[in-house]
Formats: structure tokens, sequence, C-alpha cells
């Protein structure tokens, strides 16, 4: 039996959670199961609908520089950045709108502002790329040298040491939706 796709098996993971429930925003995101012992109104996942070429286009001019393939491919023809298990962690994606109330706020981090030399550790290389977060340190995602390897890190905010590597953008994203799923159940409550 052939292996499923990546995103296949992301959406495998996900869907032991729909099934309590989703709701699209006006904008295209999907809301996946509400967790209201978080929030009123929070949801266990977050999948913002992907972006169209223009808006990656104009997203690279705003970064100075050309996203790397895994990301770009998939903020473009998968979703504009998600949210996981109750915001655990998160892939960055187009931020199109800074409303703070309603589905405007629905919204996936910034991942331009990731990329401002101000938000990026002393001493970060140049060639980084960020795309995503963990909630729990602030720890980061990113490829050290997209020019060189489709390699991902996850990096320590204040100071880029190596706390973890991936062989690309997808091993990082389902092995980690693999491994948070177990630290949840059906409910989206944490398993103590």
């Amino acid at each position: 039996m052939a292996r499923p796709s990546p995103w296949n098996a992301l959406n495998a993971i996900l869907d032991r959670s729909r099934w309590r429930g989703t709701r699209t925003t006006a904008s295209g995101a999907e809301l996946i199961c509400r967790v209201p012992h978080v929030g009123p109104e929070a949801w266990f996942h977050e999948l913002h609908a992907p972006v169209t070429e223009p808006q990656l286009c104009s997203l690279e001019a705003r970064l100075e520089r050309a996203i790397p393939r895994g990301i770009r491919q998939f903020l473009r023809f998968r979703a504009n950045g998600l949210h996981l298990f109750s915001d655990s962690y998160s892939v960055h994606g187009r931020k199109w709108s800074h409303e703070r109330t309603g589905d405007a706020a629905i919204q996936p981090y910034c991942i331009a502002t990731t990329n401002d030399p101000v938000e990026r550790f002393r001493g970060c290389p140049p060639e980084y790329f960020f795309f995503g977060s963990y909630s729990s340190d602030g720890s980061r995602m990113a490829y050290p040298d997209p020019s060189k390897s489709e390699e991902v890190w996850l990096v320590d905010r204040e100071t880029g040491r190596k706390i973890a590597e991936w062989p690309d953008f997808w091993t990082w994203l389902v092995s980690e939706a693999t491994r948070y799923s177990t630290m949840y159940d059906d409910n989206g409550r944490l398993i103590a």
C-alpha cells in the first residue's frame, strides 16, 4: 500500500478533531474543533486559505528575498499558515489585516514580521528564513540556508542555538502533528 502524501497524512490527524465541528470564515480559514476550555472563541486547529501567486510575489517583495520552495508551495497550494493543537505550534503566512475582533482577526502569524531584522536573534545569519514557531518557549522554525538545502531547524528564539532538525518542511510538519496528537484527546484537552 502506498504511503499517503504528507498533506493527506496531516489531514488524517486533523480529521480526528473535525467530527467535533468546523467553521469556515469569510476569508476561507477552516476552524476545527471548538475548545471553550481554552477560550470562548478558541479552536483546536486553524488552517488559512492558500494565497494567490500575486500575493506571494508581493510578500517576497516585502521580504526582499525569495520564499524557500517547501514553504512557498505550502502557502500557495495548501494553506496560508496554520495554528495546530491550540496554537502549540504554527506555520506563519501572509497577514492581510490588523483587525483584532471578528473573523478578520483569524489570521496566520506574519511571516514578514518573523523575518524582520528587528525580530531576529543577535548575530542571526542573513540566510536564515523563519517560517514557524512554538508557543511554549517561543522557539522558531527556520531554513538555515535555503539555497543549499531543504533542511529545517528548530532554533532558540534568543540565541539561534539549534534544538532539533528535520530533512524538510513536510517531514517536520507531519512528524510534529503526529507527536502532538498523542498529547491531546479528541476534545482538544491536554492529556495529563
